[in-house]
């Protein structure tokens, strides 16, 4: 199965051209609208971008990170009720971006705005999909994590 990983947009340049980048955000950066490499692609109304709603209201401080986690799960399981009829369930979602892009692509990046240290949705859409659906997927390590991981020895292996 093709593998998923999260990311931020700041992130682009170090992400292989071989991998599917997917904006999950509820805007494209204004920098990528007429500038998108190839394996980008951003789809408006994306269910895995917050909704503006709620967007605006943990901006606002109208509810804490717990609310939204929650509201952000609710949106993401009212997806696979109310589009029964193009997905069953998360595994058939999953089995169907496999079969669209593994033949061209390594992995699919999942891309929103915020650092991998900042309070995201991307975060909850990891724990919904590792820890609910047993789905793996990871944040896609950044320049030092890469240089820090390197092993002389396995270099040959791969």
């Amino acid at each position: 199965m093709i593998r998923l990983y999260t990311s931020y947009y700041a992130n682009m340049k170090n992400i292989p051209a071989n991998y599917l980048m997917v904006g999950i955000s509820q805007f494209c950066p204004e920098w990528l609208k007429d500038d998108a490499p190839d394996n980008f692609l951003f789809v408006k109304g994306n269910f895995l971008a917050p909704t503006k709603e709620l967007l605006n209201d943990i901006k606002s401080g109208n509810i804490d990170p717990s609310e939204y986690r929650k509201r952000y799960e609710e949106q993401f399981d009212d997806f696979f009720k109310r589009c029964s009829y193009q997905y069953k369930n998360v595994d058939q979602w999953y089995q169907t971006m496999d079969e669209e892009f593994s033949d061209k692509y390594q992995a699919i990046v999942f891309l929103c705005y915020e650092k991998p240290s900042d309070f995201c949705h991307r975060h909850i859409l990891r724990d919904i999909l590792n820890y609910k659906h047993h789905i793996r997927i990871e944040e896609f390590p950044y320049p030092e994590e890469i240089k820090e991981n390197k092993d002389p020895k396995t270099k040959a292996l791969f």
